[in-house]
């Protein structure tokens, strides 16, 4: 005979995080700890030029003091676990990063050095259990 162990199913969480900016930015912590599915989406809103320079870096981190359920105000040492350029050469239409992990938090960044022709940066996180 076997065991069968039954979870609740949350269903997928997707909002947008960083809307429309033209600055270094950094995105709400989101408590991960229910989701191992996440996804990002980094739209460009205009055309990477040969000017064009933006770094787009995705941040986890499993220490808020040992505590219990979410605590993201409370979240430190945060960790990269991906960071990617956006430049002519590079991801120059955008980025699509998916990829399975079990953090308790995590949070995003776009960092601006020179737009170029890009008037706005926007990032959609999808996270699914």
């Amino acid at each position: 005979m076997s065991k069968v162990e039954v979870s609740q199913n949350i269903g997928p969480h997707e909002e947008k995080t960083i809307n429309g900016v033209s600055t270094t930015t950094e995105g709400r912590v989101f408590f991960s700890s229910h989701y191992t599915i996440h996804s990002y989406q980094v739209i460009l809103n205009g055309s990477v030029d040969g000017s064009t320079n933006i770094k787009f870096e995705i941040y986890c981190t499993n220490d808020d003091g040992g505590q219990e359920d979410d605590h993201r105000e409370d979240a430190t040492n945060w960790q990269p676990i991906g960071t990617y350029t956006i430049n002519n050469s590079t991801n120059s239409t955008g980025i699509m990063y998916s990829d399975v992990w079990n953090f308790k938090y995590t949070k995003c960044k776009v960092t601006v050095t020179a737009l170029g022709t890009v008037s706005s940066i926007s990032v959609i996180e999808k996270h699914n259990a």
